[in-house]
């Protein structure tokens, strides 16, 4: 799957604004995981290549297959809901 977003880049989530892609890593659950960084969050969010927020359990931070958004809500461009 190709993606529009690169490492650098400005991006915006409705639920945590502006933001910036720190990096694209590979993981053993999914393969090329985006790192956004937000200006009011201390953590960075995971999405899949598409802009879909990808959630971890809380123990041990294993990835659930089921708690991939079913949308995509990253976006090269601010936007409202």
């Amino acid at each position: 799957m190709e993606t529009v977003f690169k490492v650098g880049q400005k991006v915006f989530d409705f639920a945590y604004g502006k933001g910036e892609v720190i990096n694209v890593q590979n993981s053993r659950y999914l393969d090329n995981i985006i790192l956004v960084k937000f200006d009011n969050r201390g953590v960075p969010v995971r999405y899949s290549l598409d802009g879909r927020q990808i959630n971890f359990r809380a123990y041990g931070g294993e990835l659930d297959p089921e708690n991939v958004a079913n949308n995509p809500t990253l976006s090269t461009k601010e936007y409202t809901l």
